[in-house]
């Protein structure tokens, strides 16, 4: 999910550069990605380069960016992401609507936790984890009948 994490580091760092290999996200992260001041730039880093603190990527092409700060983010997919894979689109917000059972708009498939949106609780995962197993559970028994 190193779309995701770009732009979360973008409130953060006053520059934030996207190494990648291939561009592997959600049409919908790559137009946020886009729309921001993050630059997505191709290629493979090769060498972290400084002393005692970061002070530039060397990618395998040669090319050397000054930074001050590296974050490895290996893209794997989110759960928004698999969602949308399966057809399940998220809000405005970003986040995937259940119902009270956390079943989601796609037969058979159910959210719970951050995902679903605030407010992000350990306890309201929890609970939410519980109540879709249950209700999974529940269809997959009906489906075998």
């Amino acid at each position: 999910m190193a779309a995701a994490s770009a732009l979360l580091l973008r409130d953060y760092a006053s520059k934030v550069f996207w190494m990648h290999r291939e561009l592997k996200a959600s049409d919908t992260l790559l137009d946020k990605v886009r729309a921001s001041d993050i630059e997505m730039v191709a290629g493979w880093p090769s060498r972290i380069v400084g002393v005692n603190k970061v002070e530039a990527l060397q990618l395998d092409d040669g090319r050397v960016f000054a930074l001050d700060g590296v974050f490895i983010e290996l893209g794997a997919k989110g759960a928004a992401e698999m969602a949308m894979d399966l057809g399940i689109l998220p809000d405005d917000n970003g986040y995937v609507t259940v119902d009270r059972d956390c079943k989601t708009e796609a037969e058979g498939v159910y959210a719970c936790g951050d995902i679903t949106g605030k407010p992000w609780q350990l306890a309201r995962a929890v609970g939410q984890g519980c109540v879709a197993g249950l209700a999974a559970a529940t269809f997959v028994r009906k489906e075998e009948e």
